[in-house]
Protein backbone atom coordinates (compact mmCIF):
# COMPACT_ATOMS: atom_id res chain seq x y z
CA UNK A 1 0.00 0.00 0.00
CA UNK A 2 1.62 2.96 -1.26
CA UNK A 3 1.68 6.36 0.96
CA UNK A 4 -0.06 9.61 -0.75
CA UNK A 5 3.32 11.48 0.32
CA UNK A 6 3.72 15.15 -0.47
CA UNK A 7 5.62 14.32 -3.63
CA UNK A 8 3.52 11.99 -5.07
CA UNK A 9 0.55 14.83 -4.23
CA UNK A 10 2.93 17.44 -6.27
CA UNK A 11 3.21 14.91 -8.93
CA UNK A 12 -0.23 14.09 -9.35
CA UNK A 13 -1.05 17.48 -9.29
CA UNK A 14 1.76 18.46 -12.05
CA UNK A 15 0.40 15.50 -14.44
CA UNK A 16 -3.44 17.43 -13.71
CA UNK A 17 -2.34 20.56 -14.47
CA UNK A 18 -0.29 19.20 -17.90
CA UNK A 19 -3.32 17.53 -18.63
CA UNK A 20 -5.84 20.41 -18.59
CA UNK A 21 -7.01 22.96 -21.12
CA UNK A 22 -3.73 22.56 -22.78
CA UNK A 23 -5.51 23.02 -26.60
CA UNK A 24 -7.10 26.25 -25.43
CA UNK A 25 -3.94 27.66 -23.72
CA UNK A 26 -1.81 26.92 -26.65
CA UNK A 27 -4.72 28.52 -29.24
CA UNK A 28 -4.12 31.73 -26.87
CA UNK A 29 -0.45 31.35 -27.11
CA UNK A 30 -1.07 30.96 -30.66
CA UNK A 31 -3.07 33.83 -31.21
CA UNK A 32 -0.87 36.13 -28.82
CA UNK A 33 2.12 35.34 -31.29
CA UNK A 34 -0.05 36.77 -34.18
CA UNK A 35 -0.61 40.22 -32.25
CA UNK A 36 2.87 40.64 -31.28
CA UNK A 37 3.31 40.24 -35.46
CA UNK A 38 0.68 42.89 -36.04
CA UNK A 39 2.25 44.93 -33.47
CA UNK A 40 5.66 44.62 -35.04
CA UNK A 41 4.71 45.00 -38.25
CA UNK A 42 2.23 48.22 -37.85
CA UNK A 43 4.19 50.09 -34.91
CA UNK A 44 8.06 48.90 -35.23
CA UNK A 45 8.74 48.19 -39.16
CA UNK A 46 6.66 47.28 -41.70
CA UNK A 47 7.63 43.96 -43.94
CA UNK A 48 9.50 46.40 -46.74
CA UNK A 49 11.11 48.43 -43.96
CA UNK A 50 12.44 45.49 -42.47
CA UNK A 51 13.92 43.87 -44.95
CA UNK A 52 15.63 47.14 -45.57
CA UNK A 53 16.43 47.09 -41.69
CA UNK A 54 18.21 43.38 -42.17
CA UNK A 55 20.64 45.11 -44.36
CA UNK A 56 21.43 47.36 -41.93
CA UNK A 57 24.57 46.20 -39.67
CA UNK A 58 23.99 44.07 -36.96
CA UNK A 59 25.34 46.26 -34.10
CA UNK A 60 22.07 48.62 -34.25
CA UNK A 61 20.05 45.36 -33.83
CA UNK A 62 18.83 42.30 -31.12
CA UNK A 63 17.51 39.13 -32.26
CA UNK A 64 14.98 38.16 -30.24
CA UNK A 65 11.12 36.71 -30.43
CA UNK A 66 9.40 39.18 -28.35
CA UNK A 67 8.97 42.76 -28.13
CA UNK A 68 7.88 44.83 -24.49
CA UNK A 69 5.51 47.36 -25.57
CA UNK A 70 2.79 49.88 -24.39
CA UNK A 71 -0.67 50.14 -26.27
CA UNK A 72 -2.64 53.13 -24.82
CA UNK A 73 -6.18 53.15 -26.05
CA UNK A 74 -6.48 56.81 -27.28
CA UNK A 75 -3.66 59.32 -27.45
CA UNK A 76 -4.45 61.22 -24.45
CA UNK A 77 -2.96 57.78 -22.61
CA UNK A 78 -5.74 57.17 -20.26
CA UNK A 79 -6.17 53.61 -20.68
CA UNK A 80 -2.96 50.93 -21.61
CA UNK A 81 -1.76 48.04 -21.29
CA UNK A 82 1.93 46.62 -20.86
CA UNK A 83 2.96 43.60 -22.24
CA UNK A 84 5.42 41.36 -23.32
CA UNK A 85 4.29 39.82 -26.80
CA UNK A 86 6.06 36.55 -28.69
CA UNK A 87 6.45 36.99 -31.85
CA UNK A 88 6.02 33.89 -34.52
CA UNK A 89 10.01 34.17 -35.00
CA UNK A 90 13.01 35.78 -34.18
CA UNK A 91 13.55 39.17 -35.44
CA UNK A 92 16.16 41.93 -35.77
CA UNK A 93 14.53 44.39 -33.13
CA UNK A 94 15.78 47.58 -33.21
CA UNK A 95 18.23 48.91 -30.01
CA UNK A 96 15.48 51.23 -29.21
CA UNK A 97 12.85 48.34 -28.88
CA UNK A 98 15.05 46.12 -27.18
CA UNK A 99 14.08 44.18 -24.50
CA UNK A 100 15.22 46.79 -21.79
CA UNK A 101 13.03 49.35 -23.29
CA UNK A 102 9.52 49.03 -24.34
CA UNK A 103 7.86 50.61 -27.92
CA UNK A 104 4.42 52.21 -26.89
CA UNK A 105 1.96 53.18 -29.54
CA UNK A 106 -1.52 54.24 -29.81
CA UNK A 107 -3.45 51.53 -31.40
CA UNK A 108 -7.29 51.02 -29.69
CA UNK A 109 -8.43 48.45 -32.05
CA UNK A 110 -4.96 46.08 -30.86
CA UNK A 111 -5.81 47.65 -27.26
CA UNK A 112 -9.07 46.22 -27.07
CA UNK A 113 -8.27 42.92 -28.97
CA UNK A 114 -5.18 42.40 -26.33
CA UNK A 115 -7.43 43.18 -23.58
CA UNK A 116 -10.35 40.77 -24.40
CA UNK A 117 -7.71 38.12 -25.18
CA UNK A 118 -5.63 38.74 -21.56
CA UNK A 119 -9.49 38.52 -19.85
CA UNK A 120 -10.11 34.83 -21.65
CA UNK A 121 -6.79 33.54 -20.54
CA UNK A 122 -7.25 35.04 -17.05
CA UNK A 123 -10.25 33.35 -16.79
CA UNK A 124 -8.90 30.11 -18.18
CA UNK A 125 -5.91 30.12 -15.90
CA UNK A 126 -8.40 30.68 -13.16
CA UNK A 127 -10.86 27.41 -13.92
CA UNK A 128 -7.30 25.93 -14.08
CA UNK A 129 -6.32 27.05 -10.69
CA UNK A 130 -10.47 26.16 -9.41
CA UNK A 131 -9.61 22.80 -10.51
CA UNK A 132 -6.25 21.94 -8.99
CA UNK A 133 -7.98 23.31 -5.89
CA UNK A 134 -10.42 20.47 -5.90
CA UNK A 135 -7.95 18.09 -6.87
CA UNK A 136 -6.05 19.17 -3.52
CA UNK A 137 -8.49 19.11 -1.53
CA UNK A 138 -9.08 15.00 -2.83
CA UNK A 139 -5.47 13.94 -2.45
CA UNK A 140 -5.21 15.98 1.01
CA UNK A 141 -8.68 14.19 2.33
CA UNK A 142 -6.88 10.81 1.99
CA UNK A 143 -3.34 9.04 2.62
CA UNK A 144 -2.81 6.16 0.35
CA UNK A 145 -2.50 5.48 -3.53
CA UNK A 146 -5.50 3.02 -2.92
CA UNK A 147 -7.51 4.94 -1.40
CA UNK A 148 -7.26 7.49 -3.80
CA UNK A 149 -8.09 5.06 -6.92
CA UNK A 150 -10.85 3.51 -4.35
CA UNK A 151 -12.65 7.04 -4.14
CA UNK A 152 -11.66 8.84 -7.39
CA UNK A 153 -10.93 6.04 -9.92
CA UNK A 154 -10.78 8.41 -12.88
CA UNK A 155 -8.05 10.40 -11.20
CA UNK A 156 -5.73 6.77 -11.76
CA UNK A 157 -4.85 8.13 -15.37
CA UNK A 158 -2.47 11.23 -13.14
CA UNK A 159 -0.60 8.55 -10.93
CA UNK A 160 2.70 7.87 -11.38
CA UNK A 161 3.28 4.39 -12.57
CA UNK A 162 5.86 4.48 -9.53
CA UNK A 163 3.25 4.64 -7.22
CA UNK A 164 1.44 0.87 -8.34
CA UNK A 165 4.77 -0.59 -7.51
CA UNK A 166 4.96 -3.58 -5.72
CA UNK A 167 8.50 -3.60 -4.73
CA UNK A 168 9.88 -3.44 -1.68
CA UNK A 169 9.34 -0.53 0.62
CA UNK A 170 11.86 1.09 2.28
CA UNK A 171 15.72 1.85 1.59
CA UNK A 172 17.20 -1.16 -0.01
CA UNK A 173 20.08 -2.74 1.99
CA UNK A 174 22.56 -2.34 -0.65
CA UNK A 175 22.05 1.47 0.18
CA UNK A 176 22.17 1.35 3.78
CA UNK A 177 25.27 -0.65 3.55
CA UNK A 178 26.78 1.88 1.40
CA UNK A 179 26.31 3.94 3.86
CA UNK A 180 27.55 2.35 6.59
CA UNK A 181 30.73 2.30 4.90
CA UNK A 182 31.37 5.95 4.41
CA UNK A 183 29.98 6.75 7.64
CA UNK A 184 33.11 4.20 9.16
CA UNK A 185 35.41 5.72 6.50
CA UNK A 186 34.93 9.06 8.30
CA UNK A 187 35.28 7.95 11.88
CA UNK A 188 31.91 7.03 12.97
CA UNK A 189 31.85 3.65 15.41
CA UNK A 190 29.07 1.19 15.27
CA UNK A 191 28.35 -0.88 18.12
CA UNK A 192 28.69 -4.21 16.37
CA UNK A 193 25.24 -5.51 16.94
CA UNK A 194 23.65 -2.44 14.80
CA UNK A 195 25.81 -2.44 11.36
CA UNK A 196 24.32 -4.03 8.45
CA UNK A 197 26.60 -6.24 6.52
Amino acid sequence: MTRLIRALRDDICENVRNSLFVNELAEIEKRKEEFGDKFFDKHVATPEQYEIMKQLPASFFVNQAFINCIIHASPDGGCYTRSQLRMSRDRRIPAFASRYSSVTAVDSELYEALQKLEQEEHELRQQLINALNEVRKILLSISTVNKLVEIWPEGKQFIPAEAFSTGTRGVPALLVANLNAVLMQAGVQFSSDNVAA
